[in-house]
C-alpha cells in the first residue's frame, strides 16, 4: 500500500499528464503494457472456473486498475483509507448475486 505522501505524488503526476503531451503518452503507453500484464492472470482465472465465463478478460483487467487507482486517489485524499478497507469492499462485491442469474437462484 502506498504511503499517503506518495499517493498524493502520483495523483500529481496523474495531472501533470493532463497539461504535457509526453507525460501523457508514456502514461499511455505503460497502462497499455498493465494491462496486457494483467489480462493475462484474468483469463487464466477466468478459464478456470473463477471469475464468470463471458465476460472479455480485458474488462476484468480495466476494471482492476481503475479500482487499484482510484484506491490511490481515496489514499491520497483520506487519512482513514486502508488496505483493509479496499479488501472488504471487494470482499463484499464478490459476493453479491445478480436477481433473476442462476448463481441467485442457488
Amino acid at each position: 500500500m502506498p504511503p499517503p505522501g506518495s499517493a498524493r505524488l502520483i495523483v500529481q503526476v496523474w495531472t501533470g499528464t493532463l497539461r504535457n503531451g509526453e507525460p501523457a503518452s508514456a502514461l499511455a503507453e505503460g497502462y497499455r503494457g498493465m494491462r496486457a500484464a494483467w489480462t493475462g492472470p484474468v483469463a487464466t482465472h477466468r478459464d478456470g472456473g473463477l471469475l464468470r465465463a463471458g465476460v472479455p478478460a480485458d474488462r476484468v483487467a480495466r476494471t482492476l486498475i481503475a479500482t487499484a487507482r482510484g484506491f490511490i486517489a481515496q489514499r491520497a485524499l483520506f487519512d482513514d483509507v486502508t488496505a483493509e478497507v479496499l479488501e472488504d469492499g471487494l470482499r463484499g462485491l464478490m459476493s453479491m448475486s445478480v436477481p433473476g442469474s442462476a448463481e441467485a437462484a442457488r
